[in-house]
């Protein structure tokens, strides 16, 4: 069979060797040039063909444990050095191939990690369950009062348009409230980092919680302004005590790598 070299990513060069098992449990090493050095393993070829990838990346059995081996590695080089991380998947067919990447490429990955030392990413995503500002609004809006008094004295059948317009009214309310908070959140959070960025919300269905993702952002965070970032995170966290969040790092910066 023919075998490929599987990448997770680019660091600085280093006498320090992988230990973490990679991908399907092989050995990773590193492939040198002048002062940056790719991270890599061996895989048959075959077995990480894209249209194949695709469907295995259904089959969550087999998906999962891949990518935290491919995130792992990863985690371990950043320890050390900072990293230019590679999508999942990613194969050279052969050593020349990728040696004629680095050499091409060599200053543009030297200059990018450069740029990015000492630099970590954190993400956070927040879910919140809408019911919460739907009871808060109804009882602390006066405008939403006024219309529940006057749907208590309609006739059924008059009462239909006012409790769409009471709808419509509330849930332009609840979405104003969510962003309001979420903005605050993500600002705050923002003055402590470098950069931010706001991911696309994922609905229940990938993310397998029972409310709403409300915020989905990463933080590109100097080493020496963690401790800041954490006491902002924390001040967040008790003023908005309502919300669910899931905050996960550090990270090589795959949010604001743009190769």
């Amino acid at each position: 069979m023919n075998k490929g070299l599987y990448i997770y990513g680019i660091r600085v060069s280093s006498s320090i060797p992988v230990k973490t098992k990679g991908v399907e449990r092989k050995n990773v090493y590193t492939v040198s040039y002048k002062d940056i050095e790719a991270v890599i393993s061996d895989v048959e070829l075959c077995d990480f063909e894209p249209e194949l990838i695709k469907k295995k990346l259904q089959d969550l059995k087999w998906a999962e444990p891949q990518v935290r081996s491919h995130a792992a590695v990863l985690d371990e080089c950043m320890q050390t050095s900072s990293v230019i991380p590679w999508k999942f998947g990613t194969v050279f067919k052969n050593m020349k191939g990728l040696q004629e990447f680095l050499r091409e490429n060599w200053e543009k990955l030297s200059n990018i990690l450069t740029k990015f030392s000492d630099r970590q990413e954190w993400g956070i995503k927040i879910y919140n369950d809408t019911g919460i500002f739907r009871e808060e609004i109804r009882k602390t809006d006066d405008e939403i009062k006024k219309l529940e008094r006057e749907l208590l004295s309609k006739s059924k059948g008059a009462s239909f348009f006012l409790e769409k317009k009471l709808e419509n009214i509330l849930t332009s309310k609840i979405e104003e409230k969510i962003n309001q908070a979420t903005a605050e959140i993500f600002e705050t959070l923002g003055r402590e980092a470098e950069k931010k960025i706001e991911n696309r919300l994922l609905n229940k269905n990938l993310t397998g919680k029972e409310a709403d993702m409300i915020l989905n952002a990463a933080f590109l965070v100097k080493k020496d302004k963690i401790d800041t970032f954490m006491q902002a995170l924390k001040k967040l966290n008790e003023e908005f005590k309502d919300f669910k969040c899931d905050f996960t790092g550090p990270w090589p910066p795959y949010n604001f790598i743009k190769f």
